[in-house]
């Protein structure tokens, strides 16, 4: 089993930061997701909310302008495989592997758990966590399926990488920090560092000081202390004492299963979700033409990106010497 390690040291040397959903964001275009619900938005952007409650996915403004995880991720493999190719061309004593996409931030599921499990289906199999690559689903789906050879292949790279220094990590960002498609296909590039980022994130910092929000998570939390639970304060949706990064347990899908029944019986996810677009909807209206450039820009990128990998199979692999 390759260790922790060697993907931190990867995720440092390419500068990837994981990033909260509230700064992943997509087109302005204003549609619903097929089977799901539209709230309405105001005319020319899009600051409503899509609800699909059979995917149990969410789309709030936010996530309609900048780079979703998934697109990260494959920004994330372009950059890697440049990197490789920069340290083989140059001979450097460091011979990078790339990383290929499917792996680092890719879940089977795209599921909104912003505020906790919502939907049974998916909660009967993944509890409170989120279905990360890695996770295991209970029940009788069985194990989660990943992009074919996916992550043997990240695994190969991962193992391959974790031999080098941070000397010579560093070495190699100093001589292939300026190649080409290195900085082209870099994530903090693609998405701009505008104004509207922090303002956006401090929508979900602030989230639960509105007395809309605040009612909501009083309501989930007092029907949760009748089904036996103690909703976290820090995190509305979710228990006290259970790890939602830790592989789902039968005794934790039972507790998750018990707090959809107060999602259901409150509907405060979609409720919360429809706060904090509310929160987003000036922003994005303030922003609109900057962040619909943007998303032209991040479409742009993630079509070269995937062409780029596509191209370079070799450098997904370790060198052979």
């Amino acid at each position: 089993m390759v260790e922790d390690k060697s993907s931190k040291l990867f995720n440092r040397i390419i500068g990837v930061v994981a990033v909260s959903v509230v700064t992943a964001m997509g087109g302005c275009s204003s549609t619903s997701l097929p089977g799901g619900e539209t709230h309405v938005s105001s005319p020319g952007v899009n600051v409503g909310i899509d609800v699909d409650r059979k995917a149990s996915t969410i789309i709030v403004p936010s996530e309609r302008y900048m780079a979703t995880e998934k697109e990260m991720e494959v920004l994330t493999s372009a950059t890697s495989v440049a990197l490789a190719e920069c340290t083989r061309d140059k001979d450097l004593d460091i011979r990078w592997t790339g990383q290929s996409s499917g792996i680092l931030y890719s879940r089977p599921e795209d599921i909104f758990i912003e505020f906790g499990p919502w939907v049974k289906e998916t909660t009967s199999r993944y509890g409170f966590t989120s279905p990360y690559i890695g996770h295991k689903a209970k029940g009788k789906s069985g194990a989660v399926d990943i992009v074919p050879g996916a992550r043997e292949q990240s695994f190969r790279a991962m193992d391959a990488n974790s031999k080098y220094t941070d000397a010579q990590m560093e070495k190699m960002w100093k001589e292939c920090g300026d190649h080409p498609s290195v900085k082209k296909f870099n994530v903090e590039s693609v998405n701009q560092d505008g104004p509207w980022v922090n303002e956006l994130s401090n929508t979900r910092m602030v989230l639960f000081d509105d007395p809309r929000a605040k009612a909501i998570a009083g309501e989930l939390g007092a029907c949760f202390v009748k089904k036996g639970l103690k909703m976290s304060s820090e995190a509305p949706g979710y228990v006290d004492g259970i790890n939602g990064f830790d592989e789902p347990t039968q005794e934790s899908i039972e507790a998750a299963l018990k707090a959809v029944e107060c999602q259901e019986e409150t509907d405060a996810t979609p409720r919360l979700a429809q706060v904090w677009a509310d929160l987003q909807a000036p922003i994005i209206k303030k922003y609109a033409k900057e962040l619909a450039a943007q998303r032209r820009v991040i479409d742009e990128r993630i079509a070269e990106a995937k062409k780029y990998v596509h191209a370079h199979p070799e450098l997904l692999e370790p060198p052979s010497k």
